[in-house]
């Protein structure tokens, strides 16, 4: 089973307040994860750039 799909019915078990709360709180986590692999990336791609170039 799908993780994510988990996680989202244990949102939707919860009262609206909260759950809006959980789900800012899962938006965020994920938007630094983006961020932080993006830049992790980005460093990488340099990296090879200036070993090869």
């Amino acid at each position: 089973m799908n993780p994510s799909t988990l996680d989202w019915r244990a949102v939707v078990r919860r009262p609206p307040a909260i759950q809006s709360r959980a789900l800012a709180a899962a938006v965020v986590r994920r938007l630094i994860g983006f961020a932080i692999a993006g830049s992790g990336a980005a460093a990488l791609i340099a990296q090879l750039a200036r070993h090869f170039g």
